[in-house]
């Protein structure tokens, strides 16, 4: 799976030869902003699109189902890989960061 990622990740981006750390990182923040913004998308048209199927009772669209079956699948595959790397886990030395941290959520 890792080298489909890699061959994916290539031809997405033109990449003919290896890139430094920095180049990574911030391909990496673009993709990661871009599936943020797409994300949000995808719930705003499938709602509309939900609303129309509505209003349309005769006539109802399989486009609806799909940008369900595919926001259903985002979450997923982002809950799967966030518990199996723990990234979403946040970790405290002392009682004093941990308060700052709940008070500057709270804010």
């Amino acid at each position: 799976m890792k080298h489909l990622d890699d061959k994916l990740y290539n031809r997405f981006f033109e990449n003919f030869g290896k890139r430094d750390e920095y180049q990574k990182s911030k391909l990496n923040e673009i993709l990661a902003k871009r599936d943020i913004m797409t994300n949000h998308l995808i719930t705003i048209f499938m709602i509309i699109s939900m609303i129309w199927d509505e209003f349309q009772p005769a006539h109802k669209n399989l486009g609806t189902m799909f940008l369900v079956i595919l926001m259903y699948f985002n979450i997923f595959y982002f809950n799967k890989k966030s518990k199996r790397y723990r990234v979403l886990e946040n970790e405290f030395t002392d009682k004093e960061k941990y308060n700052a941290a709940i008070k500057n959520v709270k804010h």
